[in-house]
């Protein structure tokens, strides 16, 4: 199946306007949706580095065609708050770097947050502002190995070096967090961007629509929290995505939970929070969909820290104090 896709993806690159999701899939969306929500930065006091890493499809191999790593994303980010008075700004820095077969999109993303507190909760809006690099590598096809009348071992209208193409792109979202809930709404790609680059290279990125949400319930007289959260996710309106599930977090300390993506996986969460800050999570998907019988399931790591950062006065200079 993933073949076919593959396949078809290269033929629409470069045979005319190729429209496609771009966006990558994660699990442990609700421990960073500043990722794909920009009004999501700078939420909480301290400033926190968040890295993702996750390998979709793990060994996918089918019918004598097979990539070790053919679909991996690392997913990184640092924001933190600007306090003043009464409201604040959040500030961060984006980088997604996705590999997915034959194409490589890695995007960096300079990301700002208004966040303005309500009598109970803040409402934030916010906007991503950076660039989106799409790379084909065309020196990594296998040329085919025959001699029939069908098939010729290379396409004149593939290219078999690497080409590539940069765009602008903006992301923008709103956000409502509150004590107990939270709530956000944003699209990726608002403009569309259109990669152009040699050997009629033409790729352009769909809009990506987000709604996400979640909530706190403490089971009374125990440690237990229990965390429910959704992602719903629409490309371009055309085609849908559902992902809900909870955890239960013990005492502050260690997580476990369950998901299910609707027609694709069940999904295992666990995690701890470790001393100074860390917290670590990891991911288990189960797939139910047909690509079951050709690969393992899906991994995804979390790790997280978060700090403080403060600046104090002294004769009339300035220096950082870290207080874990």
């Amino acid at each position: 199946m993933k073949k076919l896709v593959l396949c078809l993806s290269v033929v629409a690159v470069f045979t005319g306007h190729c429209y496609s999701q771009i966006d990558p899939q994660f699990s442990q969306y609700m421990f960073h949706t500043s990722s794909f929500n920009p009004a999501a930065v700078g939420e909480g006091d301290m400033i926190q580095v968040v890295y993702q890493g996750r390998s979709q499809w793990t060994n996918f191999a089918s019918k004598g065609f097979s990539l070790k790593s053919p679909f991996n994303t690392d997913n990184v980010s640092i924001n933190g708050p600007i306090k003043f008075k009464k409201d604040a700004l959040g500030v961060g820095v984006h980088f997604l770097g996705d590999n997915f077969g034959l194409f490589k999109n890695t995007n960096f993303q300079l990301q700002l947050a208004y966040k303005k507190q309500l009598e109970v909760g803040v409402l934030s809006f916010g906007v991503d502002l950076g660039n989106a690099n799409i790379i084909f590598s065309g020196d990594s096809l296998s040329k085919y190995k025959g001699d029939d009348d069908y098939h010729k071992d290379a396409d004149p209208i593939v290219p078999l070096v690497s080409v590539s193409g940069n765009s602008f792109d903006m992301n923008a979202g709103v956000f409502y967090s509150h004590p107990v809930f939270y709530a956000g709404l944003s699209c990726s790609h608002i403009n569309s961007p259109t990669i152009t680059g040699a050997s009629n290279f033409y790729f352009r990125m769909a809009r990506t629509l987000y709604l996400t949400g979640g909530f706190n319930y403490h089971i009374p007289d125990t440690k237990i929290i229990l965390k429910p959260s959704t992602l719903i996710k629409t490309f371009d309106f055309v085609t849908y995505q559902v992902d809900i599930g909870a955890r239960a977090e013990l005492d502050n300390k260690f997580w476990g939970g369950m998901a299910y993506r609707v027609d694709d996986a069940v999904i295992f969460l666990f995690g701890l929070n470790l001393a100074s800050g860390m917290t670590a999570g990891f991911s288990y998907d189960l797939i139910t969909s047909k690509i079951r019988t050709a690969s393992i399931g899906s991994l995804e790591v979390f790790i997280a820290y978060n700090f403080d950062f403060v600046l104090k006065t002294r004769t009339s200079k300035y220096k950082s104090v870290r207080l874990l």
